[in-house]
């Protein structure tokens, strides 16, 4: 997962290292505006040709915006995932939110740990 923080709210989306790991999206599964994320308990799925992945969520917060456009245009999500293919926008309500988060530099150093010898990394969503 990745996140990005605007002026108000955390937007959430799927990398491409795990887009990679499903394949061909065939199906998007997200929660419903004000479901409430757990930390690290799962939200959601992407369903794809070679496999599927849970969603996990990186901070406890409320959902205000769900990208329900993706469910029937999955298109959007291969293309895009960094942009217009977004997931959820989350209320941030303190620092305390963000502590857990990395950067994308920290990300790419954690999956190269994460990965086993001679293969790719293996990335939960």
């Amino acid at each position: 997962m990745w996140a990005r923080l605007g002026t108000t709210l955390l937007e959430l989306g799927a990398t491409e290292a795990l887009l990679r790991r499903v394949g061909a999206l065939v199906s998007v599964d997200l929660p419903d505006p004000d479901d409430e994320l757990k930390l690290e308990l799962p939200f959601g799925d992407l369903e794809g040709l070679e496999g599927t992945v849970q969603l996990h969520s990186p901070v406890e917060s409320r959902i205000v915006e769900v990208n329900r456009e993706l469910i029937w245009n999955t298109a959007k999500l291969e293309k895009d995932p960094y942009g217009e293919g977004w997931l959820l926008r989350i209320e941030v309500r303190g620092p305390d939110d963000l502590a857990g988060l990395m950067n994308a530099e920290a990300y790419e150093q954690f999956c190269a740990a994460e990965a086993p010898e001679g293969g790719p990394a293996d990335e939960e969503g």
